[in-house]
């Protein structure tokens, strides 16, 4: 902690030598906080923000995301099996980070997952044809490692098996 004289200048001994100099009972009020014999505290507050800074901005941002969640869930919720993959798209893309399909083979039939925080994924199992549904809803999951391959194609390991 850098002290300082009344008037600016450096302090010239530390604080607990003032305080051994002086007796501890010495503590005033001065315009920037506690006074120690006329020494005040200026950088104490400064050096405060400079440390809880960082932590007010990564609470920001975790309420942020829990906010993005909260919303994504509200989504979720409005998606009904038979809704066509345009709509469930409407829906859903606003509030996910990414997407990506599983294909079945040459059945038509695909799922798609929605990447809709860091840690969390849901996927959305659709009928076969040019005019896919929603046929199955899963529930919110944690992220798993998707590997992308051209256009939407995805794979996602330890994910998903036809059954």
């Amino acid at each position: 902690m850098q002290l300082r004289e009344r008037d600016g200048r450096e302090a010239s001994e530390t604080l607990p030598a003032l305080r051994q100099r002086n007796g501890e009972g010495d503590v005033t009020s001065g315009c920037c906080g506690p006074s120690y014999l006329g020494l005040q505290t200026h950088s104490l507050d400064q050096y405060k923000m400079r440390k809880i800074t960082p932590i007010l901005i990564l609470l920001l941002c975790v309420g942020a995301g829990c906010n993005t969640t909260a919303n994504a869930r509200r989504a979720i919720q409005k998606v009904q099996p038979g809704m066509t993959e345009a709509r469930l798209r409407e829906i859903i893309n606003p509030h996910a980070q990414d997407t990506g399909t599983v294909y079945w083979g040459g059945s038509g039939a695909k799922r798609i997952y929605f990447h809709i925080n860091s840690s969390s994924q849901i996927w959305f199992e659709m009928t076969p044809g040019p005019e896919s549904k929603v046929a199955e809803i899963g529930a919110i999951e944690p992220k798993a490692k998707w590997v992308k391959h051209s256009g939407d194609s995805i794979s996602v390991k330890g994910g998903p098996t036809r059954q």
